[in-house]
């Protein structure tokens, strides 16, 4: 994330060659703490922490830049069904190529920044500045940390354990994406029982996967305890 996003800046808010990348993350992407007003960014690791309490909420689909790349397909159909779209098979392999990098790359005019670059001139800039900037690179995750020290990693992992981990108790941004992975694989399972109820339910008969489905339920309720007692035993320890 922070290397994508100094590549964005740069040759934009300045010049190429003006800031280091590690003289950047230091003392601005680090030094971004929670916002005092509803008019000041959040740091990165705030603005997650926002959403994260908000990801259940019916109208937010949250997802995970990786998982998108590792399972597109799936994702498309995630997001049709969250927005109540049929997506036959035309459309999703539509939608699928015009996902793909190649295609961005091929027409990252698209996704460029240009109406926001009118305020170049207005700030004094060329109004070419950071006209090549978009947001299209290399369409790769994870590659941004060869550029880092490590050092530079260790103090944004201690970033994470002061924003994020302090109040959901997950350790590191793979251990969020795995609990959410199982999150989502509890959701699909009820979803499954509950069809399987309502269906057999036609009958007239009292179905046993009603009984099942109380299992699950109960098993969520267990999870959502543990995962807060986890927690809670996670921050006690670093106290």
């Amino acid at each position: 994330v922070v290397v994508s996003f100094f590549k964005f800046f740069e040759g934009w808010f300045f010049e190429p060659g003006e800031v280091t990348l590690e003289e950047f993350v230091r003392q601005f992407w680090l030094a971004r703490g929670k916002p005092d007003s509803d008019m000041q960014n959040a740091s990165y690791f705030h603005h997650l922490l926002s959403w994260w309490e908000h990801r259940h909420d019916e109208h937010v689909l949250f997802l995970v830049y990786e998982d998108i790349q590792d399972d597109l397909g799936g994702t498309i159909d995630k997001i049709a069904s969250f927005m109540g779209i049929e997506c036959d098979s035309e459309l999703k392999s539509m939608v699928q190529k015009q996902s793909t990098f190649e295609f961005m790359l091929a027409n990252k005019q698209h996704f460029d920044e240009r109406l926001a670059k009118k305020r170049n001139e207005a700030c004094g800039l060329s109004p070419d500045a950071g006209k090549d900037l978009a947001k299209v690179r290399e369409g790769l995750s994870g590659k941004g940390k060869v550029h880092l020290s490590e050092a530079l990693v260790q103090d944004i992992q201690a970033k994470w354990q002061e924003v994020f981990a302090k109040e959901t108790g997950l350790q590191s941004y793979d251990e969020m994406r795995d609990f959410l992975k199982r999150e989502d694989k509890l959701e699909d399972d009820s979803q499954t029982v509950s069809m399987a109820v309502s269906a057999t339910s036609e009958g007239g008969e009292t179905p046993k996967v009603a009984l099942d489905l109380s299992l699950l339920q109960k098993r969520r309720r267990d999870r959502k305890e543990d995962f807060s007692e986890s927690s809670a035993g996670k921050q006690q320890k670093s106290k």
